[in-house]
């Protein structure tokens, strides 16, 4: 978090997160940004509503 922090602050492109929504991954990430001072328009959440549709995605992006 104190990396992504000082990406946020060195004012570098957001960054784009993938996350179920309104589940715990979610709820986690937000009071690390609170806790970190991180904006909420720092970074884009991209949100999944199925955990194999994320999963695939993850994939996708790690093999190509």
């Amino acid at each position: 978090m104190e990396d992504m922090k000082a990406y946020v602050e060195a004012g570098k492109p957001t960054l784009k997160i993938d996350t179920l929504q309104g589940d715990t991954l979610e709820l986690t990430l937000t009071c690390e940004f609170d806790k970190y001072g991180i904006p909420e328009d720092a970074v884009e959440l991209v949100y999944f509503n199925d955990l194999l549709a994320m999963v695939e995605a993850f994939r996708i992006l790690w093999i190509t």
